[in-house]
């Protein structure tokens, strides 16, 4: 029998690191003062923040799919 064991304390932190950071900047950009989308290569909707929707008029399930040129 053999018995191999990893410490993966430091990935875990990282990991901690990842999902503190990932918190704070979804914080920043759904409470930003101005409207932002976020769009792939193609022109096409990822994202939408709240200040977009109310400012183009268009819930974020209405715009998220959509190309950019068709936001409104």
């Amino acid at each position: 029998m053999i018995n191999v064991f990893t410490d993966i304390t430091e990935k875990e932190n990282g990991r901690g690191r990842l999902l503190a950071s990932e918190a704070r900047y979804e914080l920043l950009y759904e409470n930003l003062g101005e409207a932002a989308l976020i769009y792939d290569g193609n022109g096409v909707i990822t994202s939408v923040n709240k200040v977009a929707e109310q400012k183009i008029g268009y819930s974020k399930e209405e715009l998220i799919g959509r190309h950019i040129l068709d936001a409104g």
